[in-house]
């Protein structure tokens, strides 16, 4: 028989066959709708053949993004002059279900509880009535999933009665009844919010995708679940991070960062990466946060201002070198009194190497670059590798090299222009290291290394 379930979180998480969007008789609709009107260039109601009236449904408009997400959307007239009524919520589901007999290859459908917003019906109310029009007309293999978040979401589970948790596991919903993970998340509101948008928004990734990307952290991750339904994925993302401890959180955040976890939707904005990789770098050096500076001065050829920079220096390193030599030597300039920005700067396969240079470069006033085996074995571009050399501000030089178990061939091998550039070597050891960077930064060395 056709069934109909509660949802927790919005629309358009991905795997469905339609997705309802509400609209007004008059063919106005609310901002809610706008947003995803504008975020996937989707048609108004306006513009359709047939605006569909109180009570009824558009015809299938075909998805015009990734096809994964869904394959058609459909408008739902469930409101006039900001009123409704039961019948023509009622009506409105069971035009649902009807497409699902006409349609074989409709068999999810998908939307948010329509008729509770501008039509003023009760969360009962309106979830009844989609409840008695689908199961009326409905294929018996059909579906319709309803989102709501926090209470209405409780109300729409007591009314539909007790299920069986769901799980994502390799791609596919699973009944099983396992345990809420305990709660350990150590993010303040303003970052959570920031984190939720840029990994489980229009940016980021999908559910089952960070599902996959926690499970070889956790392996019981795989068995994740949420009591009354599939859970959104802002609500995956929180519970997954929740397992680990604070420093763990701060380094998985940072992994998640990097480009080759983003399949289905696209990465995080420069804007909001650099936000994140600030507040973490600030939570692991004690330092106060300094909010980036969305204006790159590196892109723009104008040397940076020295007032709206935060660091004397950052250390950029591949992150296999983070303990055995990284680690030290920024304690080690921390010690002689340098402000450090280290921990944003691990560089792993994908990563852009100019990106991360010109971040580093908008808050510090120099750039350590460690090169070693393991950097070169990031495959860098060879215009990127020539371009560290180029970097100046006022007319000095400010990438300061480092080579760390590496010689003059080796480097001349990946850039020779990079080779004959000036730069110290940590085979005469760390304390030579650190006298050298701090007389290319024009401090005095005061104090001993650590």
């Amino acid at each position: 028989m056709p069934t109909i379930s509660a949802r927790h979180g919005d629309i358009f998480e991905g795997g469905m066959d339609v997705t309802v969007l509400p609209c007004s008789g008059k063919g106005t609709f609310s901002s809610a709708t706008r947003r995803w009107i504008e975020a996937f260039s989707l048609p108004v109601p306006a513009d359709l053949p047939t605006r569909p009236r109180l009570g009824q449904i558009s015809t299938l408009v075909p998805f015009p993004g990734n096809r994964e997400k869904t394959k058609f959307v459909i408008y739902a007239a469930s409101v006039f002059n900001d009123a409704t009524s039961i019948e023509a919520i009622e009506s409105i589901a069971r035009a649902l279900g009807e497409i699902t007999v006409a349609n074989q290859d409709v068999r999810l459908i998908e939307a948010p509880l329509l008729g509770t917003g501008a039509g003023r019906l009760s969360a009962t109310e309106a979830i009844k009535a989609l409840d008695a029009g689908f199961r009326s007309s409905a294929a018996g293999d059909g579906e319709l999933l309803v989102f709501a978040f926090a209470e209405t979401f409780k109300i729409m589970s007591e009314v539909l009665g007790p299920t069986a948790p769901l799980v994502w596991r390799e791609g596919e919903v699973t009944n099983v009844t396992l345990a809420k993970p305990k709660q350990n998340l150590a993010l303040p509101y303003a970052v959570q919010k920031r984190v939720d948008s840029m990994f489980a928004g229009s940016t980021g990734m999908s559910g089952p995708e960070i599902i996959e990307f926690f499970a070889h952290l956790d392996p019981n991750i795989e068995q994740y679940s949420w009591s009354g339904g599939m859970p959104s994925r802002k609500q995956i993302l929180q519970d997954c991070l929740a397992r680990f401890s604070k420093e763990q959180q701060l380094e998985i955040l940072s992994d998640m960062l990097r480009p080759e976890h983003y399949k289905k939707y696209t990465a995080p904005v420069q804007q909001d990466q650099d936000f994140l990789l600030s507040w973490i770098s600030s939570q692991k050096s004690g330092e106060p946060m300094r909010v980036p500076q969305t204006a790159n001065s590196s892109l723009t050829g104008q040397a940076p201002q020295q007032s709206s920079q935060t660091w004397d220096v950052f250390v950029s390193h591949a992150s296999e070198d983070k303990d055995s030599f990284a680690r030290p030597l920024a304690d080690a300039l921390r010690a002689r009194g340098l402000k450090v920005w280290f921990d944003a700067f691990a560089l792993t396969v994908g990563d852009s190497l100019r990106r991360s240079i010109d971040r580093g470069l908008a808050q510090s006033r120099f750039g350590i670059v460690i090169l070693s085996e393991a950097f070169f074995q990031k495959h860098w571009p060879q215009l990127e590798l020539d371009g560290l050399v180029a970097r100046e501000a006022g007319g000095h030089k400010v990438i300061l090299p480092v080579w760390h178990g590496v010689d003059e061939q080796l480097v001349r091998s990946h850039s020779p222009i990079l080779a004959d550039r000036v730069a110290v070597s940590s085979v005469h050891g760390l304390e030579h290291v650190v006298v050298q960077l701090m007389q290319a930064v024009s401090v005095p060395p005061r104090g001993t290394v650590a």
